[in-house]
């Protein structure tokens, strides 16, 4: 997601300090479009153009794409080991990504469930072939604790939405493994927009 995030940002800032009076939803469409282009991501533009905890219903830029957004309070926590190419799974897995990805977001539309997003994303991301050895030492882990996780897509990343009073177990877990970088985030309910300073 880090590829749409950077897009999304970057052309939501130079449209403020040029003063080229695109609207949110125009500039979001030039980054999903410079996404596409590039081959680094397909839907994460979306994502972060509306923020929160969704699930996309329809592909697409931002205006034609569309997203169920599911409440959530939950924080997150990572581990992050290192990148994997999203231009090379998109180049040679594309058809096989998306017939599964489809059931699941039917699936996961209809639950909204936390726990099953994290469930599928573990199943597509083994499914994909994506899965390191470090990566199901994390899961098998917190698996064991009767904590779920899921795979951020793509990159060797594990991420849970930490239940309640779980936060220093899930860190630990996640700490324990050498060279990974954990990270704590909240879940930004807002999407993307430009802070004045």
């Amino acid at each position: 997601g880090c590829s749409g995030a950077v897009a999304l940002s970057l052309s939501m800032a130079l449209n403020q300090a040029l003063g080229v009076g695109l609207s949110r939803e125009e500039a979001g469409r030039i980054a999903h479009g410079a996404e596409v282009a590039c081959m680094t991501g397909l839907g994460d533009v979306l994502a972060a153009f509306h923020g929160g905890f969704e699930v996309r219903t329809r592909a697409g830029a931002p205006g034609v794409g569309m997203v169920q957004k599911i409440k959530t309070d939950s924080e997150v926590a990572m581990v992050c080991f290192s990148p994997i190419s999203t231009r090379r799974f998109i180049r040679e897995r594309i058809e096989s990504i998306n017939g599964l990805g489809k059931r699941m977001v039917e699936r996961l539309s209809v639950s909204e469930s936390s726990g099953e997003f994290q469930d599928m994303s573990l199943e597509f991301a083994r499914y994909v072939g994506v899965m390191t050895p470090r990566m199901e030492m994390v899961a098998d882990c917190l698996s064991g604790m009767g904590i779920g996780c899921g795979v951020a897509l793509f990159g060797e990343t594990i991420f849970v939405i930490i239940p309640d009073g779980q936060k220093d177990k899930v860190l630990d877990v996640l700490g324990a493994t050498p060279g990974g970088i954990v990270i704590e985030s909240r879940i930004d309910n807002l999407g993307a927009r430009v802070i004045q300073r």
